[in-house]
């Protein structure tokens, strides 16, 4: 059997991929560029691993793609588990043409929803199936920047819930990681108040989480009391912050 990765050629994703593969699982790996796709498999490949199936696709263009990933399953056997670390973000969305928010729609939110539907039946299928989602601490208020972006991922949050709900009821696992910022080349070196958490750390994480049943946790962990605090403060206090961090 295999896992399902969209979104393999991110950085977590790569990781994520070069983990499972190493422990002898399965892969079929899901991503928007070719040629990064194929890279990647080659060097699972090169690695002494069993060389993942790949399914180029701009899941922001809708599910058609998904008909490839069942085919791949069938001929590994089925799918054990369904990985969705996806995400885009722009950083000044609100003035962002229409086809680009749309865009940000697909990718953060409705494509973790098309592939979770899709393959929900073979994950049925499976002896131990799981399917891992992520969020972010973005999607804990709202904010001058990244509007979409984090409007997508609260809506992923509260999806996410109603699953690990369904899911107690049928054997599926459902776990949820919502990310404080993470250290990764598109943050470069912004400051952040809390040292940001490694794309290692998390992906090792997420591999040793897989057989643990279904919740939700926040990684780093030091990231969730200061999402309480933001959370919870005065509206016009919060506004004053706010405004102060997107400058």
């Amino acid at each position: 059997m295999a896992y399902v990765i969209i979104g393999a050629t991110g950085e977590l994703g790569r990781a994520l991929s070069g983990l499972l593969a190493a422990k002898g699982h399965g892969l079929i790996l899901v991503a928007r560029r070719a040629e990064a796709l194929e890279a990647l498999a080659d060097g699972i490949a090169r690695d002494g691993h069993r060389r993942p199936a790949v399914v180029a696709a701009d899941v922001a263009e809708g599910p058609a793609y998904l008909a490839a990933i069942r085919e791949a399953a069938r001929d590994q056997g089925g799918v054990e588990g369904l990985l969705l670390p996806i995400g885009r973000a722009i950083r000044d969305d609100l003035r962002t043409p229409a086809a680009e928010v749309s865009n940000l729609v697909a990718v953060n939110l409705t494509a973790a929803m098309d592939a979770v539907s899709e393959l929900w039946g073979d994950l049925m299928a499976a002896p131990r199936p799981v399917i891992v989602g992520f969020g972010s601490i973005t999607a804990i208020r709202g904010g001058r920047r990244n509007l979409v972006y984090g409007a997508a991922k609260r809506a992923l949050g509260g999806y996410f819930e109603s699953l690990e709900l369904i899911g107690a009821g049928v054997g599926i696992a459902v776990q949820f990681y919502v990310l404080g910022f993470m250290d990764t080349a598109k943050m470069g070196g912004e400051a952040t108040p809390l040292p940001k958490g490694e794309i290692a750390h998390l992906a090792a994480a997420v591999c040793a989480g897989l057989g643990r049943g279904s919740f939700r946790r926040w990684y780093p962990w030091w990231w969730r009391p200061l999402a309480i605090i933001l959370r919870h403060l005065p509206w016009a206090l919060y506004q004053r912050i706010d405004s102060a961090r997107s400058g």
